[in-house]
């Protein structure tokens, strides 16, 4: 029987150590479990539209800092005798695909809500790319993640929809609790970190049982899901706050899904140490550019003849090489080096922004230079809806 791979993921971890200040921002606690990495970011690379751009090109834009995450999405038929040896997966990535002791693989499920079913037991969903079936358990989900070789584990969780009632969010939440202690049991204690995940949606009351009990099984680090997906930024960071000032101060917190360059400085604000999001390659894809001063759509009719670079205030590959003028030739023409361009002056900017961050963290001078990063940006447009309610390959 041929098994079918999803597209794969890769996601750029950057993170780092220092105690919290009273502002909240630290350089992780993650470093704690991964000493070499520095400061507070997880960041997606996502290449499933962009097969034919060579993944070890985009990481040397992204500094020496950088770490890859593989990220299996639906399709991808749980259960270790499927995805090992990694090298199944290899061909993908080319030469960044060999492991070292800075590669994080982390296998997620998309569960989209036409093509799965959750019960106790799991979630059983149906694979996007040949119709087959598969259960993904709590336990089936450590032991992919195990197969992969992961230094950090997610445990197995249900994110609902925004739109979703209180009593649909109370009995969702309670669920991805009784699935965070199957993983636990599934881990051993020499095994690698696993986080625990933290639901309830906008309600504070549900937030906090979610931490009280989630902290109670006892986990390495600790993500915040179900945020970033329609609830509006002012909301998310209120959630965002909310549970971060539970959390125990010398975990990792990783907020999951998001997000836009503003919401990446009020999260580490707020005592976030990890991120992960599509945007900077979803959007430079599409021709959109993050900029110090807000972002630039590359596909307009103003740059024909724009001789400037995308951000004259930036120090990368694009920017120093290529005008705004030929990166909208590129992507008018249809070419690839326009997606790859494009791509490592997002992934640049993103992570020349967290870099920043970290400067000013050790400087002190943290909520001065976010209050000034703030002002020079535009304002972004609302975070993406949930994956539920709209295609996440576009």
């Amino acid at each position: 029987m041929t098994h079918h791979l999803a597209p794969p993921s890769v996601r750029l971890l950057v993170c780092g150590n220092a105690d919290r200040g009273d502002d909240g921002a630290a350089l992780s606690a993650v470093a704690t479990l991964l000493p070499a990495l520095p400061a507070p970011l997880l960041e997606r690379l996502e290449v499933r539209r962009c097969g034919e751009l060579r993944v070890e090109d985009l990481l040397d834009v992204a500094t020496g800092e950088i770490a890859i995450i593989v990220d299996a999405a639906v399709g991808v038929p749980p259960g270790h005798v499927i995805c090992m040896p990694i090298e199944a997966i290899a061909p993908t990535f080319g030469s960044a695909t060999p492991r070292s002791s800075h590669e994080l693989p982390i296998d997620q499920v998309l569960s989209l809500a036409v093509l799965r079913n959750i019960t106790e037991e799991g979630v059983t969903f149906q694979s996007h790319l040949d119709g087959s079936r598969y259960l993904l358990t709590p336990e089936k989900a450590v032991q992919i993640q195990l197969a992969l070789g992961a230094d950090i584990i997610m445990a197995l969780d249900e994110c609902p929809p925004h739109s979703a009632d209180y009593t649909y969010h109370r009995d969702s939440m309670e669920r991805t609790l009784r699935w965070a202690g199957r993983c636990r049991d599934a881990l051993q204690e020499d095994q690698p970190a696993l986080f625990g995940i933290i639901q309830g949606g906008t309600h504070p009351d549900l937030r906090s049982r979610s931490v009280e009990a989630t902290v109670r099984v006892g986990f390495s680090g600790y993500a915040l899901g179900g945020l970033g997906i329609g609830e509006g930024p002012p909301q998310m960071y209120s959630v965002v706050e909310h549970t971060t000032a539970l959390l125990p101060v010398e975990s990792p917190r990783y907020l999951m899904g998001v997000g836009t360059p503003q919401d990446l400085l009020e999260g580490i604000a707020r005592g976030v140490d990890m991120f992960d999001c599509v945007l900077p390659t979803r959007n430079a894809r599409n021709g959109g550019l993050f900029i110090s001063t807000g972002r630039l759509n590359i596909k307009g009719a103003a740059y024909a003849k724009d001789e400037r670079p995308v951000d004259p205030a930036c120090s990368c590959y694009t920017c120093q090489h290529f005008s705004r003028a030929y990166l909208r030739h590129l992507y008018v023409a249809d070419e690839i080096l326009g997606l790859r361009l494009n791509t490592i002056h997002n992934l640049h900017y993103y992570a020349e922004l967290m870099r920043q961050a970290r400067q000013t963290i050790e400087a002190g001078t943290f909520p001065i230079w976010k209050r000034e990063c703030l002002a020079k940006m535009a304002c972004d447009p609302p975070t993406s809806k949930h994956p539920q309610e709209t295609r996440t390959d576009d």
